[in-house]
This record gives structure tokens, C-alpha cells and sequence, in this order.
């Protein structure tokens, strides 16, 4: 068996893991057991994860020699780390004695002896599109050995040719409709403020039980169409966005116009409502979200705010989560 790490932002791990059915929760990660048909079939399905990851080796390492002898014996014990297999290799280093360009090189002259000696052979270095490639991590001289089978982070979907102001990543709108549990059944999703749409594509990928990452697959199948997407946004250019992302994404049946969130009349509920509000300055400007979560009765709500934030609506459940830079929180309400 393989020792699996699936990271993600901070925030995600309790989702992630249950995406995976199994695991240890960390920060930012969840470690697990699987098989290289594990890595294809996650690579293909998660939807909070940022990478997928093989621990090769880990070890102490407070000297060069360490690094080296380990970085050594992790490769002898591999079957897959052989020479017709190009790599590349990313070394950083946190709270420890070796630093800078003598990590990388370390490891690598490691890999490449161990080729050698086991091959009679090595292999070549390729940065730009390896069949291998490596991660090192040294922090406070423990270093482990990782390789990368996700290649391009699995936040990107592949849908979002066009991005507006203050963006949801697809991993974090994908974790706030699963944190928000909506009934299997649920035929109705509005995003008032859908900005570039990506809370109603993963919401469809959600409920339509589509793999995340069908686009980079060239996996084609039927699209959710018992599914009323509805979408909004003031400015014009973000309702362009969103039509042309969710036309790559194959939700062509996407309900979308120009229209005031704060002033709009939403559909009849029952119905699963995602909001990304404006932050700060603007959102206080803007208007009063109970006031709109009002106009929404018999809806489920998943609202993405500041951790400081507080309205007048007690959510059913929070989660704190980092949304990029900033400290936020998933609110989820039953209005």
C-alpha cells in the first residue's frame, strides 16, 4: 500500500476526509492508505483537495549526510523510481539547519546514485514536464520525500476561462456545498452575486455527481438537467464570465441576467442558496444580508463570509476556512 497525502486549504481537512472515506487529519492534508488506483480514481473526484501526493520516504535530517543517505534509501526501496522515468525535483526548507540550494542538491545527487546503483543507470532531469515530479520538504530537520501525481493543482477545474473581483476558488465553493449537505433531491440553486459562476458549476458537479475534474480528463456524460441554476450580478461583464465558464462547463441551461441582488425576487424555494458576498466597505454598502436571506425562505443557504462577520440569522453550522489570504467562514443557514 502507498501512503497517500491529499492537502488542501486550511479549514478543509474534516471535508476532504470525508470525501476520502478514510484518513488521519493534519493541517492542511489528510494522510491515508491506497493504491495507485486510489491516485487515479481521487485525482479524478476530489473536490476540496489542492494536490494529491506520495510519501516516498521520511526521515530525520539534521546534516547533509542524513538528507543524503536518506534521500538514498527512499529511492532502493521504490519500483517505480527508475531511469526512463524523467524528474524534476522542488526542495523547500522551514526551521531547520540545511537551507537553500543545498537541500535540492543533496536529494538529487541522492536519487541519481541510488539510480545508479540499482540500474546501473539514471535518470534525466526534465523541469518543465517530468514524468516524476518530486517534492522535499524539510521542516525543523525532518525532511519526506513526495511525489506529485495531481501535476496541476485540482482546484483548477478547467472551466474558468474568465475571472471577476474577489473570485471563489473551486475547491472552496465546492466545500461550501458540501458543508451545506443539501437534500440529494435538490433541483434549485441561486447565486445572487455569481460574479464569474463558479459556486453554481461546482454546485452542479455536486448534485449532478460529476467527477471535479472531467475537463482535464476529456470525460464526457450527461449534464445534471433536472437542475434550475439561476445566477445574478449586477455588473454586466461578471454575467459574461459566468455564461462563457459555465458553457465550458457543459451548464449551457444556466439562468443568468443583470439584476440587483438586494432588490431581486428569488424563485419559490425549497432551494440551495450560495453566497459570496462583497468583503468589507462594499458589502456594507451594499446592503443588508438579512434583509436578503429574508426573501429566501425554505431555502438552505451557504453564505462565505469574514470570520468577524455576524448576522442577525443564527447559522445551523460554521467552519472556519482560509480563503486565500483572508480568515473567513462558511455560515450555513436553514431559512
Amino acid at each position: 500500500m502507498l501512503k497517500l497525502v491529499a492537502t488542501c486549504a486550511k479549514g478543509l481537512e474534516g471535508l476532504l476526509r470525508a470525501e476520502i472515506g478514510r484518513g488521519q487529519e493534519g493541517v492542511g492534508a489528510v494522510t491515508f492508505e491506497g493504491s495507485w488506483e486510489d491516485v487515479d480514481h481521487f485525482n479524478l473526484w476530489l473536490r476540496t483537495a489542492n494536490r494529491l501526493l506520495v510519501e516516498v520516504g521520511g526521515w530525520r535530517a539534521s546534516k547533509a549526510e542524513d538528507l543524503y543517505q536518506g534521500a538514498f534509501r527512499a529511492t532502493l526501496k521504490t519500483d517505480w523510481m527508475h531511469p526512463g522515468q524523467s524528474f524534476s525535483l522542488h526542495a523547500t526548507s522551514s526551521a531547520s539547519n540545511l537551507v537553500g540550494s543545498q537541500v535540492m542538491l543533496t536529494v538529487k545527487d541522492a536519487i541519481v546514485d541510488a539510480q545508479r546503483k540499482k540500474y546501473g543507470e539514471r535518470a534525466d532531469i526534465d523541469r518543465e514536464n517530468p514524468d516524476l515530479p518530486l517534492r522535499l520538504r524539510l521542516h525543523r530537520n525532518r525532511a519526506t520525500l513526495l511525489l506529485d501525481t495531481s501535476s496541476e493543482a485540482l482546484d483548477r477545474r478547467g472551466y474558468r476561462k474568465v475571472s471577476t473581483q474577489a473570485p471563489c476558488r473551486e475547491n472552496l465553493a465546492a466545500a461550501m456545498v458540501l458543508f451545506a449537505e443539501p437534500h440529494p433531491d435538490t433541483d434549485l440553486v441561486v447565486d445572487p452575486m455569481c460574479g464569474s459562476g463558479t459556486l453554481l458549476a461546482e454546485a452542479a458537479a455536486v448534485l449532478g455527481r460529476l467527477p471535479s475534474q472531467r475537463l482535464r480528463f476529456e470525460l464526457t456524460g450527461p449534464m445534471p438537467d433536472h437542475l434550475r441554476l439561476i445566477g445574478g450580478d449586477i455588473d454586466r461583464q461578471a454575467i459574461a464570465a459566468a455564461r462563457g465558464n459555465l458553457e465550458i462547463a457543459g451548464l449551457e441551461n444556466a439562468r443568468l441576467a443583470v439584476r440587483d441582488a438586494w432588490t431581486w425576487d428569488p424563485p419559490k424555494g425549497p432551494g440551495l442558496l450560495l453566497i459570496n458576498p462583497p468583503y468589507g466597505e462594499r458589502l456594507q454598502e451594499a446592503g443588508d444580508l438579512d434583509a436578503l436571506l429574508d426573501r429566501y425562505r425554505g431555502y438552505t443557504a451557504a453564505l462565505l463570509l469574514p470570520q468577524e462577520m455576524r448576522l442577525d440569522h443564527f447559522p445551523r453550522k460554521s467552519l472556519l476556512v482560509n480563503n486565500g489570504p483572508l480568515a473567513a467562514r462558511i455560515a450555513v443557514f436553514d431559512l
